[in-house]
């Protein structure tokens, strides 16, 4: 399972971006960055195939160029991936977005691989509405409560899973019982150290996102709560 950030080209093409700027990631060919803020949004696609998107992360990347989203869904096709795509709330993202990335998605074959994520419902309830079988993590930072449960509620279909995918240090008893009442499930984010993920998993957390925690880490920890 893989997590991507989506971003959109001023020529409407949904690239994997973290920021709405450049600025972060983007070298010239003379190795320079850039110095006044750029969005994504104001490059065609092709123009972005110009900079190099590597060698702020080290020489071995250099040359890397950003990728697409319809590269994205091909890679997770060669390999056999699961992918969570977050529809970033600073990406502008409207019903015409929703249309491009469902039909990449349904081309793709991989209408069952795809978990839509989102800090923003309305942008959960577009794919929602285009794909009903979509499975859906609403994003969340707070302690959940009446309203968050409602929300989760609102994106249920008839056909679809929908659960919360809550920052990891904001999920306690009293969210957890809240959860359970409601039937749904939830994930975590970010668990980077072991006594974290212990934590989430005497929750009955069904998933995790993690930037350092290996695999074998994740297998012990779950397996000592079955």
């Amino acid at each position: 399972m893989v997590t991507i950030r989506l971003q959109w080209t001023k020529d409407s093409v949904p690239v994997l971006l973290h920021d709405n700027t450049i600025n972060r990631t983007a070298r010239r060919e003379n190795g320079w960055g850039f110095l006044f803020r750029r969005k994504c949004s104001n490059y065609t696609f092709e123009e972005l195939q110009r900079l190099d998107f590597g060698s702020w992360k080290g020489e071995e990347y250099k040359g890397t160029k950003i990728p697409s989203f319809y590269e994205a869904l091909d890679c997770s096709n060669e390999y056999d991936l699961n992918m969570y795509v977050e529809l970033k709330e600073d990406s502008n993202f409207d019903s015409e977005k929703a249309k491009i990335l469902a039909e990449a998605v349904k081309e793709a074959g991989m209408e069952d691989k795809i978990t839509w994520i989102s800090f923003n419902p309305e942008y959960l309830k577009m794919m929602s509405e285009l794909m009903p079988e979509s499975r859906l993590g609403y994003l969340y930072e707070k302690e959940p409560d009446a309203k968050t449960i409602q929300t989760l509620q609102d994106l249920k279909t008839e056909n679809n899973e929908v659960f919360l995918d809550i920052k990891a240090s904001k999920m306690t008893d009293k969210a957890d019982e809240l959860l359970d009442n409601a039937g749904f499930d939830f994930e975590a984010w970010t668990v980077d150290d072991e006594q974290t993920l212990e934590a989430i998993y005497s929750y009955e957390c069904i998933g995790i996102t993690t930037n350092k925690l290996t695999e074998d880490q994740i297998d012990n920890i779950v397996n000592s709560f079955e």
